[in-house]
């Protein structure tokens, strides 16, 4: 499981605007627009992406810990139980965002 996300400024007709990217599971890389460079409405909405990004990572990680406790214990404890029952519900409840479709070209053959 790797954990890799940053925030990137790109210039565009002369003004910076700064966007938060972060690979999926899958290695794909995904972009989300913060705003513009400068304002304090930026500012504080890259700092609640971050903290709502490193949140989900939380979750996913607290999930997994008490999986893997689960396995290695015989009868787990009723606490694990019902936490890992709660993460799996707030995890589930989240909806998927759909990615975009990619039209394929195939590559032409020369004789």
């Amino acid at each position: 499981m790797r954990f890799t996300y940053g925030f990137a400024r790109k210039k565009i007709h002369g003004k910076e605007y700064l966007y938060f990217w972060k690979y999926t599971g899958t290695g794909h890389k995904t972009e989300q627009y913060i705003g513009r460079v400068g304002k304090a409405e930026t500012e504080r909405r890259r700092l609640q992406v971050e903290l709502q990004y490193l949140e989900s990572l939380q979750d996913e990680l607290t999930a997994r810990i008490l999986k893997i406790k689960a396995e290695l214990t015989e009868e787990p404890s009723k606490e694990n139980k019902k936490l890992f029952r709660e993460l799996v519900k707030k995890k589930a409840g989240k909806p998927k965002k759909k990615r975009k479709k990619r039209m394929q070209v195939e590559k032409a053959v020369r004789p």
